[in-house]
């Protein structure tokens, strides 16, 4: 992905027309057997994200100037990349959480700041702005993500009713225990190979993990990382970001990704009927085809019995996700067709 990546978009409301706009003129689908142009009713569809939570590292070398010889320090890149993307539109239909560590004396295991919500972006700009680094802080990354092992201990994220992830940012090794009773720092720190026994049994609970190592120094075993990545389900590798450039290119590759391909009809007219609708991508005059239950896996199907809920099947959700799609259309009035 790129920095143009329009994954995240949502729909938009350039192509949104209220229930009396509908056009009677060109630019209606034909049905598959006839030549006649249908009267139409375009109504923009919102796409549906999941839930991320953003689990990031505030450890004392957060608070340092890099690269060399720079004024910027990490975590004041880091907050203006974070910020960028969470006032984004592209995610407003992304749950957003934050969380931290650590929390108290060198390897506290962590505060959870505010769990996923609909609201969570705009909350989490907001608390970061004042978040500072204590000088003792060090990196509990073990017990961070250990605590979400607990369902009740972020409710939102652990809900079985949306896609939900684990983003880390961080910019080192773990430097304390696997014991999260104590502060013990050092030797006792976990091997890369409990991190990725760690992240697997997330996984396994429903939350995967993404890992982006923000100036991540050479003297740093990236094994750690390495480990979270290969058993975070995610299918991605680690990704490294030097400045708040990247940080922010990473981040808004990785939420692209969060997005689903379900949609949600935006208010549809009362007198629209399911049954004489089409969908497209962008301003193609092709329709995507309805695909009953996917069972041919190339169109598109309804997922709700009140026919206000879409889903993409593989094929065309390949090519919603392929980065040359900004956004799905539906039109009412027209016969449907059918794959």
């Amino acid at each position: 992905a790129t920095d143009s990546d329009p994954r995240g978009a949502s729909g938009g409301d350039s192509n949104k027309a209220g229930p009396d706009e509908a056009s009677d003129d060109s630019g209606g689908d034909t049905s598959p057997g006839g030549g006649s142009v249908c009267d139409e009713q375009p109504l923009s569809v919102a796409r549906e994200g999941g839930r991320v939570m953003i689990l990031q590292d505030l450890s004392y070398s957060m608070s340092l100037a890099v690269p060399k010889g720079s004024d910027a320090v990490k975590w004041t890149s880091a907050k203006a990349a974070l910020s960028s993307v969470l006032t984004d539109p592209a995610f407003d239909s992304i749950e957003f959480g934050f969380d931290s560590f650590p929390d108290w004396g060198a390897c506290g295991t962590g505060l959870l700041q505010h769990d996923c919500s609909e609201d969570g972006a705009q909350t989490i700009a907001n608390l970061i702005s004042d978040i500072e680094i204590a000088y003792e802080a060090n990196t509990p990354l073990y017990c961070a993500m250990a605590r979400y092992l607990d369902p009740t201990f972020a409710p939102a994220l652990s809900s079985k009713d949306k896609p939900s992830y684990l983003l880390v940012v961080s910019d080192g090794q773990p430097t304390c225990s696997t014991d999260c009773l104590t502060e013990e720092v050092g030797e006792t720190s976990p091997l890369p190979s409990e991190l990725g026994k760690l992240t697997a049994q997330l996984a396994q609970n429903g939350i995967e993990t993404f890992i982006i190592g923000f100036q991540y120094t050479s003297t740093d075993d990236p094994e750690y990382l390495e480990a979270i990545a290969h058993s975070g389900g995610t299918g991605f590798g680690v990704i490294m970001a030097d400045d708040q450039e990247q940080l922010e290119q990473a981040l808004s590759t990785i939420t692209g990704t969060v997005l689903t391909c379900n949609f949600t009809l935006e208010a549809p007219d009362a007198a629209a009927d399911p049954n004489l609708v089409n969908f497209y991508f962008d301003d193609d005059e092709s329709a995507i085809p309805l695909d009953e239950g996917c069972q041919k896996g190339v169109g598109w199907t309804w997922t709700d019995e009140e026919h206000t809920q879409i889903e993409l099947c593989k094929d065309a959700c390949d090519t919603l996700m392929s980065g040359d799609v900004e956004k799905v259309v539906a039109k009412f009035g027209c016969q449907t067709v059918v794959v």
